[in-house]
């Protein structure tokens, strides 16, 4: 996909110009921490890796000529298709409080330009009449590591959705691995930012809809504060279905 990487500067007005040392010096950050990760990734999952380009061919559904982006590698395929992060991205967001080194990992982080519409987004390349927004793309993942969706961000606007709705948070395949703190609490944050400055520790709730579903089995949960955690208790009570018995002549509610 074609990219316009220093669109990102929209929200840049009034202030200094970045200093070109810290640049260079986030930028190396960041490729050291990703670096760690790439070599740590190969070291795990390497059989994965080299069958995956002979998987996704052979997985490729042609229908109208469109490729099944269900397929996780049609998903990993569309995140390839995204810029990686240049230098400016990084002193970007390291100026917004993100340590450069969260870009690296778990979650993966490139770049792209989007429409969205309501909860979910399409690539700009799919409308090439009309400017697409900049935004970075996260690659979602399950337990397993297989792609299930993908997320976009504008960091201008705090705007997220999904691809696919498919997924519901970022780091959400961290719900059920093990965790060694005291209490077993899963860490969750208001905004993708908050989630970035941590270093992509715990998750970032996308689609509140459905979190009490996918939330059920989770375990405590590690609000940030008081006042975010009256938000995620409302979002994780769903109402009680409406309850009627049988008569001779109708439905009556049950007492």
């Amino acid at each position: 996909m074609t990219e316009h990487p220093r669109s990102f500067s929209s929200d840049d007005h009034g202030k200094s110009e970045p200093n070109a040392e810290r640049v260079e010096a986030a930028w190396k950050h960041y490729l050291a921490a990703r670096e760690r990760a790439e070599t740590k990734s190969r070291h795990h999952g390497w059989h994965r890796r080299r069958t995956c380009l002979a998987r996704f061919l052979r997985s490729l559904h042609w229908q109208e000529g469109v490729m099944n982006a269900r397929d996780p590698y049609g998903i990993e395929a569309a995140f390839s298709g995204c810029t990686i992060p240049i230098p400016f991205h990084v002193e970007k967001l390291e100026r917004l409080g993100v340590p450069p080194d969260a870009l690296a990992g778990p979650t993966l982080v490139r770049v792209s330009h989007v429409h969205f519409n309501g909860d979910i987004f399409d690539f700009a390349d799919d409308h090439p009449i009309v400017e697409g927004e900049p935004v970075f793309v996260f690659l979602v993942t399950d337990l397993w590591g297989e792609p299930i969706d993908l997320i976009a961000w504008n960091p201008a606007t705090g705007r997220t959705a999904t691809w696919l709705r498919r997924a519901f948070a970022l780091g959400e395949a961290k719900i059920h691995a093990p965790r060694l703190s005291e209490h077993g609490e899963l860490r969750v944050h208001r905004t993708v930012l908050g989630w970035l400055r941590a270093r992509q520790e715990g998750i970032c709730i996308i689609r509140p809809e459905v979190a009490a579903i996918r939330l059920e089995c989770a375990g405590s949960l590690l609000a940030e504060d008081e006042a975010h955690g009256e938000e995620l208790d409302q979002i994780l009570t769903r109402p009680r279905p409406r309850i009627l018995v049988t008569s001779s002549r109708c439905y009556k509610k049950a007492s």
